[in-house]
């Protein structure tokens, strides 16, 4: 695998014998450089700014987003926040299901809440926490709801993150078109405990 590391004031945003066939020409990873506030003096500057790791899996099929899905729940030690965000159809359900047969949990009981906010699945070895806001935007009451998942012991992962308002460390995973059957996935740390994620996941 080729690394590279890329340097830009703008993050990127926008799948286990078990590991998982993604072939090494479909992966990019890097770092970047995340500048403070304006206002800030160059000097306080430079030794402030934080690197955000990032790792980009290019997946043309549905068994290959849920293997990343199973290669990045290897990872999980408990307690992690993910945040999933892309089009509809861009794979995120689908994701969720690797998470979960990674976890040892039946994938097939993945699915999107519809009139709830949170799935539990449990029988893994952690507790996986799924929640799905395109049909429900959270309220400030549901998000005070929300933090025992979202902060708790299991592994919470979140369909349509930006919906939920939550600025609190985690692993941000974009989903983008880039055709037919090809779709790019951006998994970035941000926060110290999530670029360590990131780190684990390019070795796994």
């Amino acid at each position: 695998m080729n690394e590279q590391v890329i340097r830009s004031p703008h993050p990127p945003e926008g799948e286990g014998r078990k590991k998982d066939p993604l072939p090494e020409s479909s992966e990019q990873d890097g770092t970047e450089a995340s500048p403070l506030p304006d206002g800030e003096g160059t000097q306080a500057r430079s030794a402030a700014v934080s690197e955000q790791r990032f790792l980009t899996i290019h997946s043309h099929s549905e068994d290959e987003t849920r293997a990343f899905g199973i290669r990045l729940a290897r990872c999980l030690r408990g307690g992690e926040l993910i945040g999933l965000v892309g089009e509809l159809g861009s794979g995120k359900t689908c994701f969720v299901r690797g998470v979960a047969e990674g976890l040892g949990i039946a994938p097939q009981k993945v699915r999107s809440p519809t009139f709830t906010l949170v799935n539990e699945y449990s029988g893994g070895r952690l507790l996986l926490y799924h929640i799905d806001l395109y049909r429900l935007v959270p309220s400030p009451v549901d998000r005070m709801a929300l933090r025992d998942y979202l902060y708790g012991d299991g592994v919470c992962v979140v369909e349509w993150f930006e919906r939920l308002g939550e600025a609190s460390p985690h692993l941000w995973i974009q989903f983008t078109f880039v055709g037919a059957d090809e779709r790019a996935l951006v998994a970035q740390g941000r926060g110290a405990q999530y670029d360590g994620l990131v780190d684990r996941l390019r070795e796994g």
